[in-house]
C-alpha cells in the first residue's frame, strides 16, 4: 500500500511525498518507508504524513500487528521522525538503523 500526498494548493502541483507499507508474507508486519519532495522537506510536514499513513494503513489492514523501518546511519532526520511516532531502535548494523512499533507504543 502507498499513500501518496499531493500540494492541495494549486491543481497539478509537486507530489509532497509519499509513505509506502510492505505487508510480509505471513501478514502479521509491514515495513514502512516515507520520502519527502526535497521541496517539502525541512517544514515539519514528514510527522504529520507518517502518523495519517500509519491510521490509514491500520484501518485498511487489521491483520499487520507490527510495523518496521530502516533507515540509514546517515539519516538522523529520520531516525527522530520514526522515534517521534512511536517506534523504537530495535537494533544497527555499520549502514542501517532498525526500528520497530507495534500498534499500543503507536497510539501512545
Amino acid at each position: 500500500m502507498a499513500t501518496l500526498v499531493e500540494d492541495e494548493s494549486s491543481n497539478n502541483g509537486p507530489a509532497v511525498g509519499m509513505c509506502r507499507f510492505d505487508l510480509a508474507d505471513d501478514s502479521a508486519s509491514a515495513e514502512v518507508s516515507i520520502n519527502l519532495n526535497p521541496r517539502f522537506r525541512g517544514q515539519g510536514l514528514a510527522g504529520p504524513i507518517l502518523r495519517a499513513a500509519i491510521e490509514r494503513f491500520h484501518s485498511d489492514n487489521r491483520t499487520a500487528q507490527r510495523l518496521t523501518a530502516t533507515v540509514r546511519m546517515n539519516n538522523s532526520a529520520s531516525a527522530k521522525l520514526f522515534t517521534s511516532a512511536g517506534f523504537l531502535e530495535t537494533s544497527t548494523d555499520s549502514a542501517f538503523s532498525y526500528f520497530e512499533a507495534d500498534e499500543h507504543s503507536l497510539r501512545q
